[in-house]
């Protein structure tokens, strides 16, 4: 469905941000079945386009939290923590700010992970707190797995930072979200099992 999707966008000659969001979604699936090179080299069919004076590019953002994301899952964590810093930033200093939410959500979610797999627990912390929320203004509290994984995210920080209850609190938040769906792929469902298992073993 996605390629017929990417197949359409190019004969209409559609708009780059929705090209760029196929290509995203396919990036995705390819991480999601562990073929992580692959997302990266069809990451490399991205448009950007420059940003016009005092605007921020959404296509470069596009571009720089996707392959973020396929850094995280093939182990590369500085690279990144790198790309979703520089993301982040930019929207942080961004006098339209308020209009990239969604933008510096994942690019803090991104960005905490990272530091988190690098062992940078107290500098994660603050970001994936953030990133929650960021996420809790602009998606369904009880049915969005974007949350679901946000909550695990902050959770595992938590537990390391010996913060039991508040973890315990948001893997629950999360298992309900995850109730509500009747299928969910292991990419999503595992990261969950594995909280859930860290910390009854410490009850």
């Amino acid at each position: 469905m996605l390629d017929n999707s990417a197949e359409i966008h190019a004969k209409i000659n559609d708009a780059a941000v929705y090209v760029n969001e196929n290509l995203a979604a396919r990036a995705r699936l390819l991480v999601a079945i562990g073929s992580g090179d692959a997302a990266s080299a069809l990451l490399d069919g991205f448009s950007i386009a420059d940003a016009t004076p005092g605007t921020l590019s959404v296509t470069w953002m596009q571009s720089s939290l996707a392959r973020a994301d396929v850094h995280l899952a093939c182990g590369r964590f500085d690279d990144a923590r790198a790309l979703a810093s520089a993301v982040r930033v930019d929207v942080e200093c961004s006098p339209s700010r308020s209009y990239f939410k969604g933008y510096e959500a994942q690019s803090a979610l991104c960005e905490g992970k990272a530091l988190m797999l690098m062992h940078h627990t107290a500098d994660a912390v603050h970001l994936l707190e953030r990133a929650l929320e960021l996420g809790e203004s602009l998606y369904d509290r009880d049915r969005s797995c974007v949350l679901a994984d946000a909550r695990v995210a902050l959770a595992n920080a938590y537990a390391d930072l010996g913060e039991r209850d508040h973890a315990n609190e948001l893997l629950a938040q999360a298992e309900m979200i995850h109730a509500t769906h009747k299928e969910l792929g292991e990419h999503i469902k595992g990261p969950l099992r594995q909280l859930a298992d860290r910390l009854r073993m410490h009850t």
